[in-house]
């Protein structure tokens, strides 16, 4: 996903100031991780699908994605962006490695068999969304706790420039999780997704530029439009007019 690509370039602005030890479920979803893609790429080799409801994969999956770990943490504070940046790395990639699961890389990926994967895969994809949001939100936080403490003179074009790309990233995020993750699912799978959206609405509102407010809520209309669930629904609507009621 290519919001973590663009906030790695704004961290690269503040980095030097920033010097904070990862907490215990971020270092341990690290090694999740590299344990899950040794996983993934045995049964790649060996021309198998990859489970994540059972053993080993579902526990390294679950600590990964841990958002109960994610939530439990204190406030974000500024100097967490570096390993709020790399867990939510991390997940990016393992998530991306479950739906691009027997695809060839390229330039023109193969739309069919993605959207095979996203729909085998359905339960997985959506509880990564669920966590990438929730994750994005607590590093926009301490991304726009940082900007605001620097002294007048920091305020550098360049430092401007990785911010900006940075909203555009988040922006992406959001789009394209509306797009594909909202329509069409399992019930509880929109409720979980829609229920990151709304519960992290004040973060997105504050941080995202009007432009693409305008856009999301237009994404926003459509995705209610597509689902049944009434629940879903509500969370939707309580993430939009978050967004409607930002300055």
């Amino acid at each position: 996903m290519r919001f973590t690509k663009v906030l790695s370039l704004a961290l690269a602005l503040v980095a030097p100031a920033l010097a904070h030890a990862a907490p215990p479920p971020a270092e341990q979803a690290q090694k999740a991780a590299q344990a899950l893609q040794r996983y993934v790429d045995g049964m790649t080799a060996s021309g198998g699908w990859p489970d994540y409801t059972r053993p080993p994969a579902s526990d390294l999956f679950r600590q990964v994605f841990d958002v109960g770990a994610l939530e439990a943490l204190s406030p974000p504070q500024p100097n967490d962006l570096p390993w709020l940046l790399e867990w939510s790395q991390t997940a990016s990639t393992a998530s991306k490695a479950i739906l691009m699961h027997g695809i060839k890389p390229g330039p023109h990926p193969d739309l069919a068999a993605f959207a095979q994967n996203v729909e085998r895969y359905e339960d997985e994809y959506c509880a990564a969304a669920n966590f990438l949001i929730r994750v994005g939100a607590r590093e926009m936080t301490a991304l726009a706790s940082f900007v605001a403490r620097l002294p007048p003179e920091q305020h550098t074009p360049v430092r401007a420039a990785g911010i900006v790309k940075a909203k555009a990233g988040a922006a992406q995020m959001i789009a394209g999780f509306l797009v594909s993750a909202t329509g069409g699912l399992k019930p509880a799978n929109a409720r979980l997704v829609s229920a990151a959206l709304r519960d992290t609405r004040e973060v997105w509102a504050g941080f995202l530029t009007p432009d693409a407010r305008s856009h999301i809520l237009d994404l926003v209309a459509q995705a209610t439009q597509r689902i049944a669930d009434e629940e879903a629904k509500r969370n939707l609507a309580s993430f939009a007019a978050a967004l409607e009621a930002a300055e």
